[in-house]
Formats: structure tokens, sequence, C-alpha cells
């Protein structure tokens, strides 16, 4: 399958939910650290900073997790594969904020999962 026809059907492809259904353990390709890319199967130390590299560089086509294949190989994909996304679910929100004049202080970290139609807070409270 070439990079074209697996972007056309990346979309319908599903990945494996735990029984909460949430989807569990994948890390989103096209933002992930080198530390986080080092620990995944088929990538590792050995192409991580490859990884990395390339996403800078090619920022256009990092629509469906296709260019790894290119880039590592189909095997090292293959082992890379059920651990990868190109999508993130949830996103942490950190709002800090001062009182008048300058009194008070408070900061609050918010986990928001959108992975349903609409947003909710995982973690935190509003």
């Amino acid at each position: 399958m070439t990079q074209n026809e697996f972007d056309q059907v990346a979309d319908q492809l599903v990945a494996t939910t735990n029984t909460t259904g949430y989807i569990e353990g994948l890390v989103n390709i096209n933002t992930a650290t080198e530390t986080v890319l080092e620990c995944l199967p088929g990538i590792g130390p050995q192409y991580a900073s490859t990884v990395v590299a390339y996403r800078l560089g090619n920022s256009t086509a990092l629509r469906s997790i296709a260019w790894l294949v290119e880039l590592i190989g189909s095997e090292a994909a293959r082992q890379a594969g059920p651990y990868v996304t190109t999508r993130s679910y949830q996103f942490s929100v950190d709002v800090a904020a001062v009182g008048r004049h300058g009194r008070g202080y408070h900061r609050t970290r918010y986990v928001m999962d959108t992975s349903d139609e609409s947003a909710r807070v995982v973690t935190g409270r509003i």
C-alpha cells in the first residue's frame, strides 16, 4: 500500500480500546519527544532522532503513519504500528491566575478528553 493509498483509509482504522472504551497506550508519532520514541518497539534509539528530524522537515506529510514505513522500513514500522497514532485525544491545560492587585495565586491543571463527541474533564475540576 502506498502512502497516498494509506492516507485515504487511515481515518477509518480503529485502535484497540480497553474495557472502559478508552484508547490505551498510543503515542502520537507526530508530536512525541525523542525520549518517548526511543521506548517504542521498532523505533528505539536507532530511529528516534531520525523520526524527529523527518517531522521537522516534512510537516505536511504527517497525515497518517504511512510516512513512518518509508522512513524506517516496513518491518520496524510493523513493530511500532500497534503503539502509534497521528491523533491526540487528551490534552492538558495548566491555568495560573493572580488575584486583584497582585494578591493571591491559584494554579490548576486539567486533562481534557476529546475522544467522544464533546470534550470532558478527566482530571481537575471546573
